[in-house]
């Protein structure tokens, strides 16, 4: 297809550019279509897919802070987690969808903080016990987050901040 992803290891950036991912890391227990030990920065260039429902647990999975920019868009698909980050993720650009397929789901989670300064944020969970965004802290100061899961849509844990310019919750 042309599209390409290329990892550059000093400074723990991933470049997308129309790629399609269908193939992923198994770390032993999941499988995941883009995983990282540390932070990791995603550009995005060009429309870009993780795809994997019935293969990957995760779309993406980083065990560090995660940063996107770019003016590119990426769809992750994955049965429990579309987009997964331990620490926090801010998004500067670009479009980033994070859809979890299986019946306990989170679109997009986030342990620590979620920070949209541009670009639009969409999380949605189709199962039955399904979270759209779960995040600890959401801060927006420009973009759009929209979050969409039957158990929630978005929710924030760390004493329900929320800073925002454009959050849309849409009801099951």
């Amino acid at each position: 297809d042309g599209g390409t992803a290329v990892y550059d290891d000093a400074t723990h950036t991933l470049t997308l550019r129309n790629a399609t991912i269908t193939r992923g890391y198994n770390d032993g227990d999941d499988t995941h279509g883009i995983y990282a030990k540390g932070d990791l920065k995603l550009v995005l260039n060009g429309a870009n897919t993780i795809q994997g429902t019935d293969e990957f647990h995760f779309g993406v999975f980083v065990e560090g802070n995660l940063a996107v920019c770019g003016e590119g868009s990426l769809n992750s698909q994955g049965a429990e987690y579309g987009l997964f980050s331990y620490d926090s993720l801010t998004v500067e650009g670009g479009s980033i969808t994070g859809t979890a397929n299986g019946p306990d789901g989170y679109g997009i989670c986030v342990d620590k903080d979620l920070t949209v300064n541009g670009g639009e944020v969409t999380g949605t969970a189709t199962g039955e016990r399904g979270w759209g965004i779960d995040t600890s802290i959401l801060t927006m100061t420009g973009g759009s987050v929209t979050g969409k899961g039957k158990e929630a849509a978005i929710v924030t844990y760390n004493e329900g901040k929320q800073t925002a310019d454009k959050l849309i919750v849409l009801p099951e």
